[in-house]
């Protein structure tokens, strides 16, 4: 058979994820002389089992972009394994995403040429940002500062948005205005948003 537990990824050391052993079917007392012991190839010191309470808990940090990077679904496959008889448990637990990574922008700044004789609604292509994170926490949503001159086409609720434009509002003057500072600020899904 198999269990199924799940933890939340960069859950503090000591964070309490199953009681393995009785779920198992096993007795305390059984722990220690038959040798329970958790196996997992990849995953080695993530998690921890109390052999005096029989609890599987959080060894060390667990990083789901890491672990499993953009993959909807993250599991750790462990094997427990008794002696006399020899039995093997799988156990599966899933690590759940939590929002750790804010949008970020490849490029800083980004600098437009535009023609002072461009027709109004000309679109200019923009880089967007991408986040580490899945699901809602990766959703992301731009806002561009207050300007006469452009407005933002951003497509809704694509996770990883690289297609954003600028689109002509006013007609540029290049005497009255040479240059123009504008601020695209992208923020994800997740609660608290990042």
């Amino acid at each position: 058979g198999q269990l199924h537990y799940s933890v939340s990824e960069e859950s503090k050391h000591g964070t309490f994820v199953g009681r393995i052993a009785q779920d198992l079917g096993l007795e305390l007392a059984e722990l220690v002389p038959r040798l329970f012991r958790v196996a997992s190839k990849t995953h080695g010191d993530l998690l921890e089992v109390n052999l005096q309470n029989g609890i599987l808990f959080v060894n060390s940090r667990i990083d789901r972009e890491e672990l499993c990077g953009q993959s909807a679904e993250c599991s750790m496959h462990l094997e427990v394994i008794v002696d006399r008889p020899l039995q093997v448990f799988h156990v599966n637990v899933e690590v759940k995403d939590i929002n750790d990574n804010p949008p970020v922008f490849s490029l800083r700044e980004q600098k437009l040429l535009i023609a002072e004789s461009k027709q109004l609604d000309s679109r200019f292509p923009l880089e967007g940002a991408s986040d580490a994170d899945i699901e809602e926490n990766a959703l992301l949503t731009y806002r561009l500062s207050q300007n006469e001159y452009f407005s933002l086409d951003s497509p809704t609720n694509s996770k990883q948005i690289k297609r954003l434009s600028l689109i002509l509002k006013k007609s540029l003057d290049r005497e009255e205005t040479p240059e123009l500072n504008l601020l695209l600020t992208a923020t994800d899904g997740g609660k608290p948003e990042l």
